[in-house]
């Protein structure tokens, strides 16, 4: 009897150390995929960065040009229509469409209510 015992304890032994390392790498394969998920929200975070640093540059540049004088010039004559002393402002009409030749030459005479129903059915 004194012999079986050891046997039974080392199976015993065997099977909790088994299902010990068992646990050992199934929580290291998970730490394992946090940290991959991790590495990538640093990518994206570091994409969003170098989008939002490029804006940043576009809307520099676009500040930079609204600041110039000669941009604050073109939009106090162009928007506001002022002049400088001296200066006339002329303001023209907008779009001006020609009449065609086609136009021109036709002179349209009214016609009585049966007369346009006439062409329609025609």
């Amino acid at each position: 009897m004194l012999r079986n015992q050891p046997k039974q304890h080392n199976k015993w032994l065997k099977i909790a150390l088994l299902i010990l390392v068992w646990i050992v790498i199934w929580s290291l394969s998970k730490d394992l995929s946090k940290v991959r998920r991790g590495f990538g929200r640093i990518e994206e975070a570091r994409d969003r960065l170098y989008d939002a640093q490029e804006k940043n540059n576009d809307l520099k540049q676009k500040m930079a040009s609204v600041e110039t004088d000669y941009f604050k010039e073109k939009v106090i004559r162009d928007k506001l229509n002022m002049q400088l002393p001296g200066e006339v402002v002329v303001v023209l009409p907008g779009e001006i469409v020609p009449k065609s030749d086609s136009e021109e030459g036709v002179i349209e005479t009214e016609k009585s209510n049966w007369e346009m129903w006439w062409e329609v059915f025609r």
